[in-house]
Parts: structure tokens; C-alpha cells; sequence
């Protein structure tokens, strides 16, 4: 019976997301009512209450599972020691859930994008530090927020753009602009 309970919970978890994530394309989340979402997700009022209070909620509940699954990602590159394919994994992730990428980069909230940056900043500052003759604090931090503003911008375009340039691409460009700056695409003759 708990598994029966268990499958329905979550089935109606995935109804709400999706319903916010479609109407979250139409209009800003402070615009969204409980009846318009659940109409949408076909669920009623009373079931809604169940899970969440406000729309909020399930913003929040899907910010969070984003951040579990790069995390999972880091810890996975970590185990392995493959640095170097961790930003195909993040664009790989967000253009296997398009609707989701275009409803975070268009609805992202503060307290959202420092816990991103907060996940990668300690992995990436170290990473760095071992390869470059750079080592004070002082500028990591201004590299990485650099480095950072950068890569979010063109993963930003992309989603928005509907993921028209190839993943490998995508990828490839941004990992080698963070490790070499223009040297990396500056060919000596």
C-alpha cells in the first residue's frame, strides 16, 4: 500500500512540476494562482495543499533537485579525477530538460544562483589554483567570478536560443575559455 501511496505522491509531484513549468512560460511566477496550476496539472486544490502551500514551493522543490543532480555530477567527476567533461555533464543536463533550463534562466531567483555558484566555486578555485601561477585568493575569486559570469551568459543564450549550437561545442568552448582565456583561441603562427 505504502509503494501504491508512494507512486501517486511522487506522479502527482511530476503533474505540478510540469504544470508550473508551462505556465511559468506564459507568465512570472508572482502572476500564477493554486487554481490556474491546478487546473493545469488536472489536480484539485485539496491535493495541492497535500504537497505545497504556494507556487513557490515547487520552484523551490525543483531548484533543489537540480542542485542534488550537479552535485551528483561533481562528486561523480571527483570519484573518476575527469575534470574536464563536467561542463558537457551541466549543458548535457540542461539540454535534456529544455522547458526546465528556459524556465530557470527566466525565472531565477538570488538565493537559486549563489547556491550554484556556492557548488562550484571551492572545485573550481582549487582547480585552478593547480594550474595557474595565480595562486592568491584574492584573484581566484576574481577569475572564477569572471570566469563564471562568462559561462553562465552563454549557457543562458543557448537554452534560450533552443540548444541550436551542438552540445560538444557548447562545451568545449566554454571549458577552454575558462582554462586558457583567449590564449586558447588565439593560434600561434
Amino acid at each position: 500500500m505504502n509503494r501504491k501511496k508512494d507512486r501517486r505522491i511522487c506522479h502527482t509531484k511530476k503533474f505540478l512540476k510540469e504544470a508550473l513549468i508551462e505556465l511559468l512560460k506564459e507568465k512570472p511566477l508572482t502572476k500564477i494562482t493554486i487554481t490556474e496550476l491546478c487546473q493545469k496539472a488536472d489536480i484539485n486544490r485539496n491535493t495541492f495543499y497535500c504537497h505545497y502551500t504556494l507556487p513557490e514551493d515547487i520552484l523551490s522543490e525543483i531548484e533543489e533537485e537540480i542542485l542534488c543532480n550537479l552535485q551528483d555530477l561533481f562528486n561523480e567527476k571527483n570519484r573518476d579525477k575527469e575534470d574536464t567533461n563536467l561542463v558537457y555533464a551541466i549543458c548535457k543536463l540542461l539540454k535534456d530538460n529544455p522547458d526546465l533550463s528556459y524556465v530557470l534562466f527566466n525565472n531565477i531567483d538570488k538565493s537559486f544562483i549563489n547556491q550554484l555558484i556556492a557548488l562550484c566555486h571551492d572545485k573550481n578555485i582549487h582547480n585552478w589554483k593547480k594550474i595557474s601561477q595565480y595562486t592568491n585568493d584574492e584573484t581566484a575569486e576574481m577569475f572564477y567570478r569572471f570566469t563564471l559570469s562568462g559561462a553562465t551568459s552563454i549557457i543562458q543564450e543557448w537554452c534560450n536560443n533552443g540548444f541550436r549550437e551542438p552540445l560538444d561545442e557548447i562545451a568545449n568552448f566554454i571549458e577552454k575559455l575558462s582554462l586558457f582565456g583567449l590564449n586558447g583561441f588565439i593560434s600561434n603562427k
